[in-house]
């Protein structure tokens, strides 16, 4: 019987999987009606960090075998030119790598078996447009690619249900999660839209080690640890915000262990876990740095030290919370300054300038870049509002009210070191839900962390013991309640599913691919680009020519180069810019009309103003470079020629 549950409950897992990779293929298909467009227009719908990741497994497939391709991404002299970087250090690139494996097998396998695995056929695209070619199935990359997206997107609801049923330990508490976040689907996941992003892959990942977590506190397990560590290991890999994540969770399992909520056991198999987990990703990282100087790390190391050194249960006054709570973040800041000092590693400076900016005037030029992109703003009121429309919110709310309330004297006991048992992995979710509350709040792109968690802890709704505890101890009457929940939910939910659905888009981009096709024919294959950041990773992506500045903001030598760059968009002259280029070994500079003429706004978020702050100008009159380059009806300006122009873009070389 037991044996049967548990296959019972991962097969419905795989159904909801299933049915959520449909669907955002399904999503994604209809936003481009991307098979009716050419390889080059598939490739330009990766736009900013989507193409620099996704030029990477390119890079992979195209390579003549797979050592050749490895090499490449870890000898990488296209993405940082002059300079020559180690990408799989940099970036995450194990989804790619992984990728590339599977998709070099696969042709291997079927061209030996005579398997047809494409289709081609020709695209009449009007408009003045040549004709192009269009191939789809799994023997064309990008479809593969795709394919592999949209299978990790599969597990994000398999685990989704897996943690909804474990919590309320039933189906339906699963079903009530996975209903939840297909009703809230915009916002609890962007994978239908920007699937080469590391989320789409790790996400998932998370979701995976998440549960494990969630298992080795239900049953006070030991043999989870593995699990944790390997699933720990994969998350790091593939993404770098995987080490703040990881951060969140540390907190939650230090703060249930010093209040008693878990066993000494079972915290240190955990931390173990997670220990080894992040030494093994530093070393697959080529060393890391920013792992190693994390705030994370120096988190494991206190609470290694506080939980060995000084274990809770060793001290019986209640003043053992805030205590021993004080003295891990006093630790941890310690190490976290040491460490960074130390090793001179700064490439995480421009978070904690990001959450000064949050909390006071503070700004700079790199904090406005973020800051102004909406997806960087505060959360506002939109989100809440949905959310609350489809009863995701009060549902949430009302499952951990109610858990609370019925568990309150089981709660005090722990905390007061008596014996009475207690839920730890309903606690865990239940706090784990606080700092991604937090989190969107002053960040709204990660309201994709705050949405998922909300789902999984609407199944509370669904236990078994929590109606009981209030007195509806027949199932029968419990599942009425659940299903009129749901029905309430579905007022909004479905006509919220059925308007995805009812997306539908086409791309276009001509300007570009003129700039594209002309870089292909025109430029020596040497010929290194500067620009706009979201630009540069389509020319890296499709013209395979070197760039000096890209979208990944996260490494301060980058950061430093890209600001260099930006000067175009401040009150200088020619003369004062020639330099820069010349200092970055910049042969060709691209303008965006989008960028250049729509520098100046006034609101303090255009290129200009953001330069206006960062170096006042007693020329205010003066004109920004970038708009006095563009409108300039000269070719040539003080060792600048103009080489290609359309109503969106200009080259300038470098003489």
């Amino acid at each position: 019987m037991i044996l049967t549950c548990n296959l019972s409950k991962y097969v419905l897992g795989l159904i909801v999987g299933v049915v959520h990779s449909l669907h955002v293929s399904s999503l994604f298909e209809n936003d481009r009606h991307f098979s009716h467009l050419s390889t080059l227009e598939r490739e330009m719908t990766f736009r900013t960090e989507m193409g620099l990741y996704y030029s990477y497994f390119k890079t992979m497939v195209e390579a003549p075998d797979f050592l050749s391709g490895l090499n490449n991404l870890i000898y990488n002299d296209l993405t940082e030119y002059p300079n020559t970087i180690n990408t799989m250090k940099r970036f995450n690139l194990y989804p790619e790598v992984a990728l590339g494996i599977g998709y070099r097998i696969y042709n291997y396998t079927t061209s030996r078996l005579g398997i047809v695995t494409k289709t081609c056929f020709r695209i009449d695209r009007g408009e003045d447009l040549s004709p192009v070619e269009s191939c789809e199935g799994l023997g064309e990359p990008i479809y593969f690619y795709l394919q592999g997206v949209w299978i990790c997107s599969g597990f994000t609801t398999f685990f989704i249900f897996l943690m909804g049923y474990l919590i309320s330990e039933s189906k339906i508490g699963g079903l009530l999660s996975v209903l939840s976040f297909f009703f809230n689907h915009g916002e609890c996941t962007r994978v239908q839209w920007s699937p080469p992003l590391r989320e789409s892959f790790s996400f998932p990942i998370w979701l995976m080690q998440q549960y494990f977590v969630t298992v080795s506190l239900q049953k006070d397990s030991q043999s989870s640890s593995m699990k944790i560590t390997l699933s720990s290991l994969v998350f790091i890999m593939t993404w770098q915000f995987a080490q703040f994540t990881l951060l969140t969770q540390l907190l939650c399992l230090y703060f249930m262990y010093v209040s008693g909520f878990i066993v000494e056991s079972v915290f240190k198999n955990i931390l173990k876990g997670l220990f080894t987990a992040l030494i093994a990703a530093t070393v697959v990282m080529f060393g890391n740095e920013m792992l190693i100087t994390s705030f994370y790390f120096s988190a494991l190391c206190s609470a290694l030290i506080m939980c060995y050194g000084f274990p809770s249960s060793s001290v019986k006054s209640i003043l053992r919370i805030p205590l021993q709570l004080v003295l891990f973040i006093i630790s941890s800041v310690t190490f976290k300054t040491l460490l960074s000092n130390v090793l001179r590693v700064k490439d995480d400076n421009h978070i904690f300038d990001i959450l000064r900016s949050k909390f006071s005037t503070f700004k700079n030029f790199h904090t406005l870049l973020y800051t102004c992109s909406k997806e960087f703003d505060f959360l506002g009121t939109e989100m809440p509002f949905k959310i609350t429309l489809t009863l995701l919110l009060p549902s949430a709310v009302l499952g951990v009210c109610t858990w609370l309330y019925s568990n309150r004297h089981k709660l005090l006991a722990r905390i007061f070191n008596t014996s009475d048992e207690v839920e730890p992995e309903a606690i865990y979710h239940i706090l784990q839900s606080l700092p991604f509350l937090f989190m969107a709040s002053i960040i709204m792109r990660l309201k994709l962390f705050l949405s998922p968690q909300l789902c999984i802890l609407v199944s509370l709704l669904a236990s078994k013991k929590l109606w009981a505890s209030f007195g509806v101890e027949r199932r029968d009457k419990q599942l009425i309640m659940v299903f009129i929940l749901l029905g309430l939910m579905s007022i909004k939910g479905v006509p919220n599913v059925k308007e995805q659905r009812g997306t539908m888009g086409e791309f276009s981009n001509p300007e570009l691919e003129q700039l594209i096709e002309w870089i292909k024919e025109d430029v020596p294959v040497t010929g290194s680009f500067a620009g706009p950041m979201p630009l540069m990773a389509n020319l890296l992506l499709s013209t395979r020519r070197p760039v000096v500045n890209h979208p990944h903001y996260e490494d301060e030598s980058l950061r430093a180069r890209t600001k260099e760059i930006y000067r175009i968009y401040s009150r200088i002259t020619v003369k004062e810019y020639l330099p820069v280029l010349k200092k970055l070994k910049i042969q060709f500079l691209v303008l965006s009309s989008s960028w250049c003429l729509n520098s100046e706004s006034g609101t303090g978020c255009a290129m200009t103003d953001l330069w206006d702050i960062e170096i006042p100008r007693t020329s205010a009159s003066l004109p920004p470079l970038c708009k006095t380059l563009w409108n300039s009806s000269k070719k040539e300006m003080f060792g600048l020629t103009r080489v290609f122009k359309n109503n969106q873009y200009v080259v300038l070389k470098v003489m």
